[in-house]
């Protein structure tokens, strides 16, 4: 059985296009959670409607970015040099990024105290402006990320290592979470390896095992007999929905009451254990399973099929994007949190915005 399954060498290197699709859905449940977050605090944000999204939606969520990257360093021959100088472009967008975030959000607050009185805000957008300039969120971790991988790629680590590493790393990792040394400079340093700042989104020790198990299921899926692919996502998806299911049980057993649960997702969404950790790779695995299978579906589907492989082609793009028209919307808003249906439909309208502004970039340096 395991013979028909697998091939003794790279036999499925093309295009695996159900990640490509899940990619695609990872912009938008951020942008979706994204809206909420920058524009919905102290209202939409509060809803049991936006808590059931969130808690849903993060069950994959960044995982899968994380997961991709590491798969898709096994299909694309790239060398330890170039991979080290993205890692380090990827950490400088960061920072890019945060300026374009800040100036989305003093812009409004210029423009508008020319016509009202905006006295009322100015602790707020200073507050803001400060956070989010030193604020550490995906490109760092991507880039921080990737400067691990061309590493243990430099040394030439075994695939079945990615896999220890990543659940050492797992179980180990959140009693580092907060480590400080109390020298601010190297804390804030500290706080995007380990976690547990106020800057810190996201950290780089935390989902390090996404893109390990990422790079270890990329190297298995590469030598799945073509034919067999389908019976190879089923085992996938049994395996995955049992352990997923595992989580569930043990899950609501501990957190019966919703607002300890919704804390306890929220928290192990940035800050996994070693349960949420599998769960959410579980997730992802099981998310590319059923895309497989809905693959042909959705190439029929073409404005579908070529919107997904858009937003996953560019999505370090449409991630840039995406913060600056919410913090816009926001600000002229009046820095007023929007209610559910308002962010609701802000997320609908920043789909068309963040497409028109990355296609408009990407046709102007094609012309160039």
């Amino acid at each position: 059985m395991m013979k028909d399954l697998f091939a003794n060498n790279e036999v499925n290197t093309g295009r695996q296009v159900e990640f490509d699709y899940s990619k695609g859905l990872f912009f938008l449940a951020i942008l979706f959670i994204h809206a909420f977050q920058a524009a919905g605090g102290g209202a939409g944000a509060d809803e049991v409607a936006y808590k059931i999204s969130y808690m849903i939606l993060t069950m994959t969520g960044a995982p899968i970015f994380l997961f991709v990257m590491g798969l898709g360093t096994r299909y694309r021959e790239v060398s330890v040099g170039d991979m080290f100088r993205a890692g380090g472009r990827l950490v400088s967008y960061q920072y890019l990024n945060n300026i374009a975030i800040v100036a989305s959000i003093v812009l409004p607050y210029f423009i508008m105290r020319n016509f009202i009185d905006m006295s009322v805000h100015k602790e707020q957008v200073s507050f803001l402006s400060e956070l989010l300039a030193l604020y550490i969120n995906i490109f760092f971790l991507a880039g921080g990320i990737y400067l691990v991988i061309a590493f243990l790629k430099l040394v030439k680590t075994p695939i079945w290592l990615y896999v220890v590493l990543g659940l050492l790393i797992n179980i180990f990792s959140p009693s580092l979470i907060g480590l400080s040394v109390g020298i601010v400079p190297v804390d804030y340093f500290l706080g995007g390896i380990f976690g547990g700042t106020v800057y810190s989104s996201f950290s780089v020790l935390n989902y390090l095992p996404y893109t390990f198990f990422g790079i270890a299921f990329g190297e298995l899926l590469k030598r799945v007999n073509p034919e067999a692919k389908k019976r190879f996502y089923l085992i996938c998806c049994s395996v995955g929905a049992l352990l997923f299911s595992l989580f569930l049980i043990l899950t609501f057993m501990k957190y019966s009451d919703f607002d300890s649960l919704y804390q306890y997702i929220s928290t192990t969404y940035s800050q996994p254990d070693f349960m949420r950790t599998i769960a959410n790779t579980s997730g992802v695995i099981m998310l590319a399973g059923v895309l497989y299978f809905l693959s042909g579906m959705i190439a029929k589907c073409g404005f579908i099929n070529r919107a997904l492989l858009y937003y996953s082609k560019h999505i370090s793009k449409y991630y840039a994007v995406h913060f600056t028209l919410l913090f816009l919307v926001y600000g002229f808003n009046g820095y007023k949190p929007f209610g559910f249906w308002g962010c609701v439909v802000l997320f609908l309208f920043s789909i068309p915005y963040c497409d028109l502004v990355v296609r408009t970039y990407n046709r102007l340096i094609t012309a160039q």
